[in-house]
């Protein structure tokens, strides 16, 4: 008795299945996932004796095979119900990475806008390298000149600075200065260069 050929192909979910070339063109069941089809049509391609190669499963699809017996009657969908599933497992799809591409650093920005810092930054970078006999000047846009003996850091803001200066009578006057008003900002009295702030 002459063996009938089998032909190999996949259910709509990817599951191979396998059946008598007799078949071909005849609506089926997928016993595992129970998804109905037409069984492909091999007619007019070159079959091998055992398998159609153009219906090999893709890399993302575990095989599932189903050997259909050549006696079997697949004009009805639920027939294939019948027959036995060597193997049901589906390999799942690798999940995609959708991080979010980088952001680019702004070309306008160069290493002197990072290093840049605001007058009031640098009278409290000197402010707080006062000693004995070493004091901050600041030099007003009006010509004035103010030496501050107090400074509050926590009533000044980017806007302006409250410092306490001592009059000839030797009380205390407050001033609120704007930083805008004020022309250049002094530490006198300094012995030797600081080499944290001069580093070649």
């Amino acid at each position: 008795m002459v063996q009938e050929r089998v032909i190999t192909f996949l259910c709509p979910n990817g599951h191979k299945l396998s059946g008598a070339a007799s078949l071909q063109g005849k609506p089926g069941q997928c016993p595992h996932c129970h998804s109905q089809f037409m069984i492909p049509d091999y007619s007019e391609v070159s079959l091998q004796p055992d398998t159609v190669a153009d219906a090999e499963p893709s890399d993302h699809f575990a095989d599932t095979e189903v050997d259909l017996e050549p006696s079997q009657d697949l004009s009805s969908p639920t027939d294939l119900e019948k027959l036995s599933v060597e193997d049901t497992a589906i390999a799942s799809v690798p999940a995609v990475s959708l991080a979010p591409r980088s952001t680019e650093p702004n070309s306008s920005r160069g290493p002197a806008a990072d290093k840049a810092m605001s007058l009031q930054q640098a009278f409290e970078l000197l402010w707080a390298r006062r000693s004995a006999g070493v004091y901050v000047e600041l030099q007003l846009k009006s010509g004035d000149l103010l030496r501050p003996e107090f400074y509050s850091a926590s009533l000044s803001g980017p806007l302006q600075g409250l410092f306490a200066t001592r009059d000839e009578d030797g009380s205390y006057a407050l001033a609120a200065i704007a930083w805008d008003a004020v022309a250049q900002v002094c530490l006198r009295g300094v012995l030797q260069i600081p080499e944290d702030l001069f580093a070649s």
